[in-house]
């Protein structure tokens, strides 16, 4: 039986795995079953229901593993608030953050309980995501697997969301004692990680832990509204640097923003702002300068490899732009 009042044992379960659900009646079966079916099981699974109009409650229900707790909203109240509902509900020394329409891979939680374990100086980690279609087929795309630590996710912050929010696990007295809390309206997870990543350290693995479902049905607008979403929770690390944004700055940051390469005819547009980026952290001292210029190095080589698509005389010209741009930042 499910149920608010399930307990899981006498001693505290090490990981607490966090669903939020609203009307996953296609998916949430297998997202369970892909907790329950973890190499790791010193866990429990709280599922928080956000007044589903469908049949996913029923479906939560007919798993009988006492270590699934259910509870559920009285009031619709998103997404945000379904999570810090569920981390202030949670009991395990880690809480793993799981989308209810993706799969969790069976070594997830082993790897991130052994990763964390190693690492005491490390207080919340992520790793790569497998994307996969309404349908579970992948489509041989992989996100976040490149492996960073924690200087260098928190400088991604500057251009977008530095880790998978479906794969984190974290120390939860941690993400508790530093005050932390997921804040209403989409791209949430960006608007805990500008927050996180000055106060926790962070870490990606790079390995593929959970596979992310990406739905074709998605409408346009919900997208556009999760890029300016996206690019408003940007801006505050933009204000911690003393820093204001011109319309074409914004232009560049739209793009990177959703992952895009920086396309040649706004390479010269994000050099003059990353060279206003580094001048200012020199000063202010946000962000490493070491990784915050390899960072911004690396941006401009993908406009490298945008050019060479138009011809070896377009990349020539964009390898000099590149050299220019390299010994301008190593001279602030």
């Amino acid at each position: 039986m499910v149920g608010g009042e399930n307990m899981v044992g006498a001693g505290m379960p090490r990981v607490s795995v966090l669903i939020p659900v609203y009307n996953r009646e296609k998916v949430i079966a297998e997202t369970i079953a892909s907790v329950l079916g973890q190499t790791f099981a010193d866990f429990e699974l709280i599922i928080c229901d956000d007044c589903s109009a469908d049949g996913s409650v029923g479906i939560v229900k007919s798993f009988a593993d006492p270590r699934i707790r259910l509870i559920r909203n009285e009031i619709n109240q998103g997404s945000s608030a379904s999570r810090n509902r569920l981390i202030g509900e949670a009991r395990g020394e880690f809480c793993a953050l799981l989308d209810s329409d993706d799969i969790a891979l069976p070594h997830r939680l082993e790897t991130q309980v052994g990763f964390l374990d190693a690492r005491p100086d490390v207080d919340a980690c992520s790793g790569a995501l497998i994307i996969i279609d309404g349908d579970g087929r992948e489509n041989g795309r992989v996100w976040y697997k490149e492996t960073a630590g924690h200087e260098a996710l928190k400088v991604k912050t500057l251009f977008k969301c530095a880790v998978a929010q479906t794969a984190l696990m974290f120390r939860r007295r941690e993400f508790i004692e530093a005050g932390l809390a997921y804040v209403p309206g989409p791209a949430n997870d960006l608007g805990l990680f500008k927050h996180a990543l000055h106060k926790l350290r962070f870490a990606n693995i790079g390995t593929p832990l959970v596979k992310y479902r990406v739905w074709q049905s998605q409408m346009s607008t919900e997208h556009d509204n999760q890029r300016e979403r996206a690019l408003e929770h940007l801006y505050y690390q933009y204000d911690l640097l003393g820093l204001t944004l011109t319309d074409d700055d914004r232009d560049v940051l739209r793009v990177v923003v959703t992952g895009g390469r920086i396309p040649p005819e706004l390479a010269d547009g994000f050099a003059d702002l990353a060279a206003r980026i580094a001048g200012a952290n020199k000063q202010k001292q946000v962000f490493s300068q070491a990784a915050l210029v390899s960072c911004m190095l690396s941006m401009y080589k993908g406009t490298m490899r945008l050019a060479r698509k138009k011809g070896l005389g377009a990349y020539f010209r964009f390898r000099c732009k590149y050299r220019r741009f390299r010994k301008i930042l190593a001279g602030i």
